[in-house]
């Protein structure tokens, strides 16, 4: 995979990622409008009904970030998503790596299958930014971390390009953004 655009010169060990530290909670999308249509065409790129991307759009979706103790820079991240019961926790490591999954996800496909994915920290607009990009069975996807500057929320935007029938990239991104917010600091 090629590192994400825009990639600071900054050494990735010098990148301050601690903002990640705790417990974050998605804020749910309840009102109509571009943001509920954004990630709900966004769960429709990925095989989903719009009745059930909206359904997934508006559930509990909490995330626990703390550092990773064997492996510098690299981030443990347990998801509970407490209306289904599923719970998961992976590791974020800095560099190339790769995730395999049992299927039956929201975002990866039906299938099992593994993910190729590259993580990086980048330094950006007055900020340091987690950026993963992923290679999927459905298309390639980036998804970029960062603390927003106006109220301390944690943004996570997605973009995401669909696996065409003959195994290219559709030209027409998928942008979607969600919000998190604070729920308990590390601890």
């Amino acid at each position: 995979m090629v590192p994400p655009q825009g990639r600071s010169e900054d050494n990735e060990d010098s990148l301050d990622a601690s903002w990640l530290l705790g417990t974050w909670s998605r804020v749910p999308i309840v009102e109509e409008g571009d943001d509920l249509n954004a990630n709900v065409q966004y769960l429709v790129a990925h095989g989903h009904d719009v009745d059930a991307a909206r359904s997934i759009v508006r559930e509990e979706y909490v995330q626990e970030w703390s550092p990773n103790e064997q492996e510098p820079g690299a981030w443990d991240v347990t998801t509970r998503k407490p209306g289904r019961g599923a719970s998961r926790t992976i590791t974020y490591p800095l560099g190339e790596w790769e995730e395999s999954f049992s299927g039956a996800s929201d975002i990866f496909g039906k299938d099992a299958a593994t993910v190729h994915r590259h993580t990086a920290l980048v330094s950006r607009q007055g900020g340091v930014r987690h950026i993963t990009e992923s290679g999927t069975p459905l298309g390639w996807e980036t998804t970029e971390r960062y603390l927003s500057a106006t109220d301390g929320t944690m943004v996570v935007r997605r973009t995401f390009l669909r696996r065409l029938d003959d195994g290219s990239a559709s030209d027409d991104a998928i942008v979607c953004d969600q919000t998190f917010e604070r729920v308990a600091a590390a601890g």
